[in-house]
This record gives C-alpha cells, sequence and structure tokens, in this order.
C-alpha cells in the first residue's frame, strides 16, 4: 500500500501535500498537510507492527497532554482503529508538533536544551500511572553479544579486513562496559537521538517525538544513546569524533531539570553507559551486516544494506575509540 492510499483511512480533510521524511532508520515517514492540520504518517516497521507500541504511544501521549506539554496525538481510523493494516504491516497517523527535526545540533545552546528536556521527560514521568504493554525489548545487550558470537564464524571468514577487525574489537571490548544489573529502572524514552526532538526557531526543545518503545530501563540508557547521538559526527563517518563539549552541555542541561532524579552511583556511571551504547550500535549494525534485515538504508549512498550497515558499524567504533581517548586524556 502506497502513503497517499494509506491515508485515506483517515478522515484529515482535503489533503495538500505528502512527502517522505528520511531522518529515521525504523518506520516508514511521511508528513501529510490538509485543510486541518499537519500529520506524520507511518509504515511502522515489522518489529512494532502490532497494537502494544502504538497503545503506549498514545498513553504517553495522554499523560504529556494532561501535564500541558506538547506531545503527539494518535489519530483513529475511520473505523476507530489505532493502526490500518497493511499486510503483515500496519500504518499509523499522529499529529505533528511544529517545530524542527535536525541530525546534527547547531550549536551547544540546542545541546544543553536537548539535555533539559530529557531530563524534564525524566522526572516527570515519574509519576506515570498507565500501563505499559509489551514493548520492544530495547538495550537487550546480553542478547545483541550472544548475536554477536554466534556470527563469529561468518565474520572471521569475510573476505573484508575491516568486517574480521570489527569483530575482533567489539567482540574484546563490548562487554567491558555491561553495565551492573541492579540498577534502579524507571520508565524511560529509550530512543532520545537528537531526530527526536524538535526544537522552535529560537533553537529551545519543546518535545519529544518518537515513543514506540518507552519502557521500564534504568535511565542511563537513555542518557548513553543522547550522547552518543548529540556528541558524535554521522554514523557512517569512519573519522567519527566525540565532542566534550557537547557532552557537558548536555549533562548541565539534564541536571538542571532532573534535579536529584539520579542517584550518586548513577552519575558515576554516566560513562561507561555512553561508551556501552556506543559499541551497542556498533554491534547491532555489525550483527544486521550479516542478519541484513532491521535497519534501514540509504541506497543513494550503498549498494545494499550490509555495505551501509559495516559502515555505520566501523563509524560507531571509531566514535567509541575517540570517546576512550579523551576520558583518559586531558581534554575530559
Amino acid at each position: 500500500m502506497t502513503a497517499k492510499k494509506a491515508i485515506k483511512n483517515w478522515h484529515i480533510g482535503k489533503i495538500f501535500g505528502l512527502y517522505p521524511v528520511s531522518t529515521g532508520i525504523f518506520n516508514e515517514t511521511h508528513i501529510a498537510r490538509s485543510n486541518t492540520g499537519v500529520y506524520v504518517l507511518q509504515r511502522l516497521h515489522p518489529l512494532i507492527s502490532r497494537k502494544g507500541p502504538t497503545e503506549n504511544y498514545l498513553a504517553a501521549s495522554v499523560f504529556l497532554a494532561s501535564k500541558n506539554l506538547p506531545a503527539q496525538r494518535v489519530i483513529l481510523t475511520k473505523r476507530g482503529n489505532l493502526l490500518a493494516k497493511d499486510g503483515d504491516r500496519f500504518w499509523r497517523l499522529l499529529t505533528a508538533i511544529p517545530g524542527h527535526v535536525y541530525n546534527k545540533a547547531k550549536n551547544i545552546k540546542m545541546v544543553g536544551e536537548a539535555g533539559m528536556q530529557l531530563g524534564k521527560f525524566h522526572a516527570l514521568f515519574k509519576s506515570f500511572r498507565g500501563q505499559i504493554k509489551k514493548p520492544l525489548p530495547m538495550f537487550q545487550y546480553d542478547n545483541v553479544l550472544k548475536n554477536l558470537r554466534r556470527h563469529s564464524k561468518e565474520f572471521f571468514a569475510d573476505k573484508n579486513i575491516a568486517v574480521r577487525e570489527a569483530a575482533k574489537f567489539l567482540l574484546a571490548e563490548f562487554p567491558k562496559n555491561f553495565l551492573p544489573k541492579n540498577l534502579p529502572r524507571r520508565l524511560i524514552h529509550t530512543d532520545p537521538k537528537i531526530s527526536n526532538f524538535i526544537f522552535d526557531d529560537k533553537d529551545n526543545a519543546v518535545a519529544m517525538i518518537d515513543m514506540d518503545t518507552i519502557q521500564y530501563l534504568s535511565p542511563l540508557y537513555d542518557l548513553g544513546d543522547a550522547l552518543r547521538s548529540f556528541c558524535g559526527k554521522k554514523e557512517d563517518d569512519p573519522k567519527n569524533k566525540f565532542d566534550i563539549k557537547k557532552y557537558k552541555a548536555f549533562l548541565a542541561g539534564y541536571k538542571k531539570s532532573s534535579g536529584s532524579y539520579l542517584g550518586r552511583k548513577e552519575w558515576q556511571l554516566i560513562r561507561q553507559a555512553t561508551g556501552l551504547v556506543i559499541l551497542g550500535l556498533a554491534t547491532r549494525f555489525l550483527n544486521d551486516y550479516v542478519d541484513d534485515f532491521y535497519f534501514g538504508w540509504n541506497p543513494k549512498k550503498y549498494k545494499s544494506r550490509k555495505e551501509h550497515n559495516l559502515a555505520r558499524a566501523l563509524g560507531q567504533i571509531a566514535l567509541y575509540k575517540d570517546f576512550r581517548s579523551k576520558v583518559h586524556g586531558e581534554h575530559w
């Protein structure tokens, strides 16, 4: 089903425009403009093509709205359903939040603003009492490592030396960064990358979007993922670098809005969590080099998903190495 056909499942008036956006690598996303407003139309990834994630999205957005904060609303179909079926996949329609989405922070202010937005999100959801239904498990690093080991024969038999070296590095370094199992679990976003923040014209962060995978985990995973996203360059940059100034700006903003949300031990583990998430993503990219299923890819730049995933894995390894050098160096 095309986006043009899918949008007919909703009553949103006369459509003036429908065009794809490329900020995400998970769901197929389109912006729809009509005489009743601006909407986000998504063809959901197979792993979340079911009611649970969208029900969680709805619960989170209703909660945020009850606190008078900007939030995307889930629009019911003409038949009163959360989703429109498309074979073994589903389409979903959300309201759009006015503002701008970026793949890279334009300035330090944006980084600090995003830190404050995430801190506000965490602190606010401490009072959430809704039900979370069967979310897609996130940050399942035991399984990620297990898959890496399972694919090891294929990696080391690969003709590309970059694949073999990446696998060797990740098998040795990734497990060293695992977090303690007994950390407090709270409701977190699980995907606070830069493209999931909405900014206004003055570079203030006004909202967070894409709450498909909210669930109860350590907030350190959110912080590690946000710091990886804001402090690194493009995921597939072979010379990826970690920006310490942005790291400090993000955490300063986070602390300002979250107050005493994190305990002392959690603050001490933020560096480790950052390294873990960087290598966790590198490992997932390398695993998908073999599985060739999960991540979207750019056919304009790469010949295949495998090629794109390898580039992204190498880019994250480069980011981690630079991060580690600065952790122990004079710039930290």
